[in-house]
């Protein structure tokens, strides 16, 4: 990739992406800028696409782990609390998941717009 004779990846199927991957490796979003600053504006457009992809399908499969869990609760009082809980944590997760993904698109996307 360094050498610029490398294609980029196309986007593809697997979730994470091994795009996704070397991002979540980097740490956090400070770590991401000296990863995503030597990639081509194509694998930078690519990223984008993967981490859309993966937010998609992380929150579904989310949403529906959820769902398994309280649609077997019943009506009782210490029902109503797991099902709060569970109800919090689907939210917490998602809450999280965007952060994330709002990160790896922001750096991304600075970079890309360096390189017009």
């Amino acid at each position: 990739m360094k050498n610029g004779t490398e294609a980029p990846a196309p986007v593809v199927d697997t979730i994470p992406s091994a795009r996704l991957k070397k991002c979540f490796r980097s740490g956090d979003v400070v770590g991401m800028f000296p990863l995503l600053r030597t990639w081509f504006k194509e694998e930078l457009r690519a990223l984008l696409k993967d981490v859309e992809l993966f937010h998609k399908v992380s929150l579904e499969k989310l949403l529906r782990k959820a769902d398994e869990w309280i649609k077997n609760l019943g009506k009782s009082k210490t029902d109503n609390t797991i099902r709060a809980a569970v109800k919090h944590a689907h939210d917490t997760l998602a809450f999280r998941l965007m952060v994330v993904c709002s990160e790896i698109n922001s750096v991304a996307l600075y970079y890309l717009e360096g390189k017009r």
